[in-house]
């Protein structure tokens, strides 16, 4: 070799290596100053954002609201909670209650939220799956109808996404572009998985079942989570129209979402935007239009109807009847036992029809089935899932695309009313008399008195509603009134023993009431309304003539918002006169 050319490449390479070297670490710092930038001025170009909101939906109806408890709350069911039974998501989750008053009228305002929506028909799917980003301006304002964002599409980078079936570890997590395929991939490695690691069984899915009284078919939209239309359930059905509201032409009619959870999909957590696509050189405020994005943060796999039962029987009836079938705690449906003729036969009586998400199409109309056998049936089947029989995705969470990825809601609000204000009066019922001849008192201490006589006169304690103040016509009241009343026990004695151990007085507890079945009256208890007692000789005392007289009753408070009071009635049972105290 030449010595110049070797002498050359001794001392010129690796100069040139260096150079390069250096002239990278400059390129690439340039590249990374750069990226900061656009993160920056992207992170500012998001925060000027505006975040989507659905309006508030309302529906109003004339019904009452579910069953209360004596806290004047509706009953907890899986609606109510933030997690279900056995750790399940919510569907919907209470924000408050409101009473109004206009007039002579009570108004109920129940306030809701939202934050998992259904998917109602396969095509959803194609835009509905863990991952995905979704334009803001789809579910801003009166319509919930979400779309993939575009003109990112290049800019998309991959993401895990996990399940909540009991797998290997290798197997709970996939990562990979946000796609359907994804989805599937994870979900079929997964079921193959856990075939493996219990071959001898199969995916149990718990069935959850919400149910409530309805009269107007616009309340079923309180069971997909949003605004959509039920033409679906209108289709060859008899109903009264009241301006945009589709009345029950039945005299009863019951709404039941039940869904079978196999699994869910879900995308790992992230904060904040960066980790779902490339940020550089997008027009942010162009491409959303000026409202954040959303991502798709969870998608559920199984089964689930929306049921609607008529009926010619009561409400509270059907009620009844339905709820025998279905076991919410346990998960259970009943197969018909303890069931008595009438209820059975209310069932088979019924027009029952169904309306399954995530399969056929929106627009199709619902099911009939036929009787108790087609009720349990319907409930029942599918109630385990295997690789061949995954389930459908039917539900779905949105998570806004910023920091924090607040989970996205859809309220709406369901007005109960007019209710007429009712006239109440406590009626003291079904009296009794006792009266005894000389006994043994005990008393709150070791010392006991010598009866001379023992007079008690007992009573049931009514709350009656009535239109008029005449008390002659019944009204039922809705479930979510609170009457108010004071429980007084009065106090005369006379004598050593008494005297030190009761005195004198009139003692009060202050105590409300709900009907928590909706109806015009209601036994609020059953007491000892008056108590009398004579005694002449008391051991460990000097000999002295006793007396004690007592007087429980109840006495209503006014709350002329809600209720007018009347004064109170002993019925038909006046000649049981009020113990008087006296000392002969």
């Amino acid at each position: 070799m030449n010595p110049q050319l070797k002498g050359y490449r001794t001392s010129y390479v690796p100069k040139a290596r260096l150079y390069y070297f250096c002239l990278l670490l400059v390129v690439w710092g340039c590249s990374k100053g750069h990226f900061d930038v656009d993160k920056k001025a992207f992170d500012d170009s998001l925060k000027s954002l505006k975040d989507p909101k659905l309006d508030l939906f309302t529906v109003n109806t004339n019904s009452f609201p579910r069953q209360f408890s004596n806290q004047g709350f509706a009953k907890k069911s899986s609606t109510d909670t933030t997690l279900r039974l056995g750790g399940k998501r919510a569907w919907v989750e209470s924000a408050g209650n409101e009473v109004d008053t206009k007039g002579a009228q009570i108004f109920l305002y129940q306030k809701y939220k939202a934050q998992m929506f259904t998917i109602v028909e396969p095509e959803m799917s194609k835009i509905i799956y863990p991952g995905s980003i979704i334009d803001g301006r789809s579910v801003d304002g009166p319509i919930f109808e979400p779309k993939i964002l575009l003109g990112i599409s290049d800019h998309i980078r991959p993401v895990t996404i996990s399940t909540s079936m009991p797998v290997s570890p290798g197997k709970v997590a996939y990562t990979n572009l946000p796609r359907p395929t994804a989805e599937r991939a994870l979900f079929n490695a997964a079921l193959s998985d856990l075939e493996k690691l219990y071959p001898d069984d199969i995916g149990a899915a718990k069935l959850d079942v919400d149910r409530d009284t309805f009269r107007v078919y616009e309340e079923l939209k309180t069971l997909y989570g949003f605004n959509k239309k039920i033409d679906a359930f209108l289709v060859d059905t008899k109903t009264i129209k009241q301006g945009e509201n589709h009345m029950i032409a039945s005299k009863s009619a019951m709404k039941i979402r039940f869904a079978q959870e196999n699994f869910t999909i879900d995308v790992e957590d992230y904060n904040g935007y960066d980790k779902l696509f490339d940020p550089r050189g997008l027009d942010i405020p162009k491409i959303t239009g000026g409202v954040t994005p959303l991502f798709v943060k969870s998608v559920t796999y199984g089964r689930m109807g929306i049921m609607v039962i008529e009926s010619s029987y009561s409400s509270e009836k059907l009620y009844k009847a339905v709820y025998k079938q279905i076991d919410i705690l346990k998960g259970l449906v009943g197969l018909g036992k303890d069931m008595t003729d009438e209820e059975k036969q209310i069932i088979n009586e019924a027009s029952i029809r169904v309306k399954y998400t995530g399969i056929g199409t929106d627009s199709s109309p619902a099911e009939k089935i036929q009787g108790l056998a087609g009720f349990i049936q319907t409930l029942t089947a599918n109630s385990t899932y295997s690789k061949e029989n995954p389930g459908v995705p039917i539900a779905f969470q949105l998570a806004l695309l910023k920091e924090g990825n607040e989970l996205f809601a859809a309220p709406f609000q369901i007005n109960y009313g007019p209710f007429d204000k009712p006239y109440v009066r406590i009626e003291y019922r079904n009296f009794k008399q006792e009266d005894k001849k000389p006994g043994t008192y005990q008393g709150n201490s070791p010392s006991s008195v010598n009866l001379s006589r023992y007079i008690a006169r007992r009573a049931t304690a009514y709350l009656a509603c009535y239109r008029d103040p005449a008390a002659t016509l019944r009204l039922e009241v809705p479930n979510f009134l609170e009457f108010k009343y004071d429980f007084v026990i009065s106090t005369k004695s006379k004598g050593n023993f008494f005297t030190r151990l009761y005195g004198n007085g009139e003692y009060s507890q202050s105590k409300s009431f709900f009907l928590k079945n909706y109806g015009f009256e209601a036994p609020i208890d059953d007491i000892l309304s008056e108590k009398h007692y004579y005694q002449e000789v008391a051991s460990s005392y000097p000999t002295s003539f006793e007396v004690l007289l007592q007087n429980r009753v109840f006495k209503l408070k006014p709350n002329a918002d809600y209720y007018y009071v009347l004064p109170e009635s002993f019925n038909d049972y006046e000649q049981f006169e009020r113990l008087e105290f006296n000392d002969e």
